[in-house]
C-alpha cells in the first residue's frame, strides 16, 4: 500500500493509536472503537459476554471509545465510561461525577452510533434486543457493579453507611491502643469479620471533592540531552482549546524504550503537581553506559534541577488560591491518584523491581522539597567524593558542597560561604589539585 501511494504522489501522515489527530478523528463522525488484541488473534481479544469503553475526546465528531479492563478499578470520576453484555443486549452508559456536559454527550452519541451500526467487532449475539441505561456514579445499580466484578452494591445510602461503619471500626482500633491491659484478641479475626472493601477504593473517585475540575492534565519532559537543561510542554494532538481535557496523555508518554529511562516529566494535575521518575533499564549490550559513568552523573544533575524546576513550578501557578503540594512519583510505584490521571494504566513489576534495586522502597507521597533536601544535605568524605562512580544524588558539578565545614576548610583553607563568592573560573582552579572536579 505504501508503495503504490509512493507511486501515485499521495500525501501520507502516520497515525498512532492513543494520538489521532483531530481531523483524523472526524473522518469517523464519533464512531471509531479502538479494541483490545487484534482481529487475526483470537486469544489476544477479550473473551467472555463483557466489554468496557473509555469515552475519548472532547467533540461529538472527535469522540471515540477505547476498550479498557472490565473492572471497577478501570472507573475514572471525570470521564464517561460504556459497558456492553454482547449476551443480554445490555448497554450501561456510567457518568463519573466530575465528567464535563460535552464527554457526556460524547458518550451518548458514541452510544447512538453503537447501537445503530451494530458493529460486528462488539459479537452481540445475533437477534439480541438493545437496552440503554444511564447512570450516574454513586447511583451505580447492582447488574452494572456486578458485571464489574464489584461484590457490594453501592448506592449513596449504602456508601453512606460504610463510612460510618469506618468511623466506629477506626474509634474502636483507637480505644483498643489506647487500653494497656487490652488482650489484643481483635488482631485473631477471621477474615470473614472484616468489613468488606468498598469498590468505590478501587479507583480514585472524587464524588466527595467540592472543588471543580475545569483543568486539563500538563505534561513536561525535562532533560538536558540537547546540552541546556529544559522543560518541554508535551500536548494532546486532539486538544480543543476551551475544553478541559481530563486524559490528554498516555502511559506510554512516560513509558517510553529503556533507550530513553530514567526519564523525568513534571505532570500538573491542578491542585496537585507530581514528578516522575523513571527507572534505570536492564542492562544490555548496547546501553552499559547508562547506568554507569556520564550517564549516572548526568542524570543525577537532571534529578535535581528536575526537583528545583518542579518546586519553581508550584509557585509559579498563577491560578493557584494556595500553593499545590509537589510530589517525587517513582516509576512502579505510582499512587492511585496518579495512575488515575490517565485513561489506563498497567503496573509494572519489573520496572518497580529496578528502582527498588535502585532507591529503596519509597512508597507514596513523597514531598519533592524533602528529597531535595536531602540529597543536598548529604556529607561524604574527600575519598568518598574521589571514587567513582559516585553516589546516587550526588552533583558533579558540586562536589566540594557535600563536604563537612571542616574538611571544606581544611582542603580549601577558606570557609563554604567565602567559597562561594569567588568566581567560576578560580573556584575551578582551586578544585583542580583536590579531585573535586
Amino acid at each position: 500500500m505504501t508503495i503504490e501511494l509512493d507511486e501515485e504522489m499521495e500525501a501520507q501522515v502516520r497515525v498512532d493509536e492513543g494520538k489521532e489527530q483531530a481531523c483524523f478523528l472526524n473522518l469517523f463522525r464519533g464512531a471509531m472503537i479502538i479494541h483490545a488484541g487484534k482481529r487475526e488473534d483470537e486469544l489476544a481479544c477479550t473473551q467472555g459476554a463483557l466489554l468496557l469503553y473509555i469515552v475519548r475526546g472532547e467533540k461529538e465528531s472527535e469522540a471515540y471509545l477505547t476498550e479498557v479492563v472490565t473492572s471497577v478499578a478501570s472507573l475514572r470520576s471525570r470521564g464517561s465510561f460504556i459497558l456492553v453484555h454482547r449476551q443480554r443486549g445490555a448497554v450501561w452508559i456510567w457518568h463519573g461525577a466530575k465528567a464535563k456536559p460535552y464527554t457526556r454527550k460524547a458518550a451518548t452519541v458514541a452510544v447512538k452510533q453503537l447501537t445503530t451500526t451494530i458493529p460486528p467487532e462488539i459479537g452481540f449475539r445475533p437477534g439480541v434486543e438493545l437496552t440503554v441505561t444511564v447512570m450516574e456514579e454513586g447511583r451505580d445499580d447492582k447488574p452494572f457493579l456486578t458485571a464489574l466484578g464489584a461484590t457490594t452494591n453501592l448506592s449513596d445510602d449504602d456508601d453512606e453507611e460504610e463510612e460510618e461503619e469506618e468511623e466506629e471500626e477506626k474509634e474502636e482500633v483507637k480505644a483498643e491502643l489506647d487500653d494497656e491491659e487490652e488482650s489484643g484478641d481483635e488482631e485473631d479475626k477471621s477474615e470473614k469479620d472484616k468489613p468488606i472493601a468498598s469498590p468505590r477504593h478501587q479507583y480514585h473517585s472524587l464524588r466527595r471533592d467540592d472543588r471543580p475540575y475545569d483543568f486539563s492534565v500538563r505534561l513536561f519532559e525535562m532533560s538536558s540531552v540537547a546540552g541546556v537543561f529544559e522543560a518541554k510542554e508535551m500536548l494532546c494532538p486532539s486538544r480543543v482549546l476551551k475544553c478541559p481535557c481530563p486524559f490528554p496523555f498516555l502511559q506510554s508518554d512516560l513509558y517510553r524504550e529503556d533507550a530513553s529511562q530514567p526519564g523525568l516529566f513534571l505532570v500538573d494535575a491542578g491542585y496537585v503537581v507530581y514528578l516522575w521518575q523513571g527507572w534505570w533499564p536492564w542492562e544490555l549490550d548496547d546501553s552499559q553506559n547508562i547506568t554507569t559513568g556520564s550517564g549516572q552523573q548526568r542524570f543525577a544533575v537532571d534529578r535535581r534541577c528536575a526537583m528545583q524546576t518542579t518546586l519553581h513550578y508550584c509557585l509559579e501557578k498563577l491560578d493557584a488560591k494556595e500553593l499545590p503540594p509537589a510530589y517525587l512519583v517513582f516509576a512502579g510505584y505510582e499512587p492511585l491518584e496518579f495512575t488515575n490521571l490517565f485513561p489506563f494504566w498497567v503496573h509494572n513489576d519489573e520496572v518497580r523491581e529496578s528502582n527498588t534495586e535502585a532507591y529503596g522502597d519509597w512508597g507514596d507521597n513523597i514531598a519533592v522539597e524533602d528529597v531535595l533536601l536531602s540529597i543536598t544535605s548529604m556529607v561524604y568524605t574527600l575519598e568518598e567524593l574521589r571514587q567513582r562512580p559516585l553516589p546516587h544524588h550526588v552533583d558533579p558539578l558540586k562536589l566540594e558542597s557535600y563536604l563537612c565545614d571542616d574538611d571544606f576548610e581544611e582542603v580549601f583553607k577558606m570557609t563554604k560561604e567565602d567559597f562561594d563568592q569567588l568566581p567560576f573560573w578560580k573556584q575551578r582552579k582551586l578544585k583542580l589539585p583536590t579531585g573535586l572536579h
